[in-house]
């Protein structure tokens, strides 16, 4: 809770909006006001005076249930991520079982051993930026626009990596000293960060390019 407060904080404040149609918007928005012309008018307004409640509604809850039984590549990829969140809590459930019955941890050193998914996560984190930036940036044509499945090279190297976390920490566990699973769950971190980021990233596009 700590955590994700600070970061609702910082994204407040700091994270710029990057939505070309709220841009905009805002920005006709300040002419409006610095011109006193009151019939300024930008094409994300006229789009939003022409929609009705229904059409709302239609785009916001119907679209994307329909989406997901219409596209094969997004009901499995909604699959995958389902998966992956069920053997996420799952697998904490494991954490007292191991660390506390079966190393002796106390309560106090049981929350240490989550260190290691929190250490995977910040080595992950700067390599995935790189990606983005040296990688995949150079791929968008002159319009701002990639195919949605050149973000996905990001989510294959995810895949490969749960399994490798399951498996190290489940044999580790009990056998070997109890820094082995630790460092076998920061694998979990590199796997569910590059899959949810490339697999949500896809999904709006396909959201995107559906409307």
């Amino acid at each position: 809770m700590w955590l994700s407060g600070f970061a609702l904080v910082m994204l407040f404040f700091f994270l710029p909006e990057t939505s070309a149609n709220n841009i905009l918007y805002r920005k006709t928005r300040r002419l409006r006001k610095v011109t006193g012309n009151k019939n300024l008018i930008c094409e994300p307004e006229l789009v939003g005076e022409s929609m009705t409640g229904k059409d709302i509604v239609q785009m916001v809850l119907v679209k994307p249930i329909t989406l997901n039984f219409h596209e094969p590549m997004v009901l499995a990829l909604n699959l995958f991520i389902a998966l992956v969140y069920a053997c996420l809590y799952l697998w904490f459930e494991s954490f007292p079982i191991v660390f506390v019955e079966m190393y002796g941890f106390n309560l106090g050193l049981e929350g240490v051993a989550f260190l290691g998914i929190f250490v995977g996560a910040v080595l992950t984190v700067p390599v995935y930026f790189a990606y983005l930036y040296y990688v995949q940036e150079p791929q968008f044509d002159e319009n701002g626009n990639i195919s949605p499945e050149k973000r996905l090279p990001p989510a294959i190297v995810g895949a490969f990596c749960i399994p490798i976390c399951m498996f190290w920490f489940g044999w580790s566990a009990g056998r070997t000293h109890w820094i082995v699973p630790i460092i076998g769950s920061m694998w979990f971190s590199v796997g569910a960060f590059c899959l949810f980021n490339a697999v949500y990233d896809l999904l709006s596009r396909y959201l995107s390019f559906s409307y």
